[in-house]
């Protein structure tokens, strides 16, 4: 997801610089597909001009009304990907992860065949979440009003597997930016323990 308006970064996060001369946005496509992911992006008509260069390797999808939230978003991408997906990861432009945790939370999502997978650091749920194709009408129904996906979730109960990965990577959430600058910075001593 990257449609909104990042009042609080002042400057559309997609776009900032991240690593290896990439964006946050090109990084992120970048990782998804070293994890075995098909992208697809849903951007707001005000980025999609300038979003193109940061787009390779992914499909995209525009949220019309993106100050209806995240809901809409997440609405928009499924009503736009193929209907007989196997598993949806839901991602934030902001919430860069590398490969591995992507691919680790796909294993234990498949070997599992969860309705939801979550990864976990020392008892504390984090980002992004695995959504299995089961979960498809429900995912359509989400609504900012009704606590979106949180909601789902806790509708689920156990039905979420979490998986523990050992970093604090999952809690990344670069929402100004001082928290870009801190997180680019510090990002490669973060170790898979």
């Amino acid at each position: 997801m990257a449609a909104g308006f990042s009042t609080r970064m002042g400057e559309p996060k997609a776009f900032l610089p991240w690593k290896d001369g990439q964006t946050l946005l090109s990084y992120q496509i970048f990782q998804w597909r070293q994890a075995g992911f098909q992208p697809w992006v849903v951007l707001g008509s005000q980025h999609l001009a300038a979003a193109q260069p940061h787009l390779a390797g992914a499909e995209v999808l525009v949220n019309p009304a993106p100050e209806l939230g995240k809901t809409h978003s997440i609405r928009v991408g499924v009503e736009g990907i193929p209907a007989d997906f196997q598993v949806l990861a839901i991602s934030a432009v902001d919430q860069p992860r590398p490969a591995w945790i992507y691919h680790s939370l796909l294993e234990y999502h498949l070997r599992h065949r969860a309705w939801a997978t979550v990864p976990v650091h020392r008892g504390r749920r984090g980002h992004p979440t695995l959504i299995d194709r089961r979960l498809r009408e429900k995912l359509l129904d989400l609504r900012e009003e009704t606590l979106g996906l949180r909601r789902l979730l806790q509708d689920l109960g156990r039905r979420v597997q979490e998986v523990e990965l050992y970093t604090p990577e999952i809690f990344l959430d670069c929402n100004t930016p001082a928290d870009v600058e801190a997180a680019a910075a510090g990002c490669d001593s973060v170790a898979q323990e």
